[in-house]
Order: C-alpha cells, then sequence, then structure tokens
C-alpha cells in the first residue's frame, strides 16, 4: 500500500498576476530579400444580401443597448 504524497502547496497571493499573461508568440518574421507575392482580394458579395426578420430580431435584441447608444449619440449631434 503506498502513502499519499504530500506536495508543498505555494503561497497564493491574491490580486497578482503574472508579468506574462497575455505574452503570445511573436508572428513569424519574413526573411529580408524575400519577394512575397501579391494577394488578390476579390469580392464576391451580391450588392443586395437577403436578412430574414428573425436575423434584425436577433441582432436587435443582442445590440439594442449599443444600438440605443449609438443613434442616441447621432440624433444629438443632428439637434
Amino acid at each position: 500500500m503506498s502513502r499519499a504524497r504530500k506536495y508543498r502547496q505555494l503561497p497564493a497571493h491574491p490580486g497578482t498576476l503574472p508579468d506574462d499573461l497575455y505574452a503570445y508568440a511573436d508572428a513569424p518574421k519574413v526573411p529580408r530579400g524575400c519577394n512575397l507575392p501579391d494577394r488578390i482580394v476579390t469580392d464576391d458579395w451580391p450588392d443586395l444580401v437577403p436578412v430574414s426578420d428573425a436575423e434584425i430580431t436577433v441582432f436587435e435584441t443582442w445590440f439594442e443597448q449599443e444600438l440605443d447608444a449609438l443613434l442616441r449619440v447621432q440624433d444629438m449631434d443632428l439637434a
């Protein structure tokens, strides 16, 4: 029968965060002298995108406060 291991607990310091909390890996660097091909951007969306009433309702429900704040600012500028 094995004995349970006792682990030493490190003291927790609430309110302190590690310095590298948001330290993400840097993007890979492109070597100098490397010719990158030109990128082509195409816009294949139709001029009018169909939107259903259900989609509008969902959008207005989720973003009601943001839309009200945006439209309220524009109304104040026009007045």
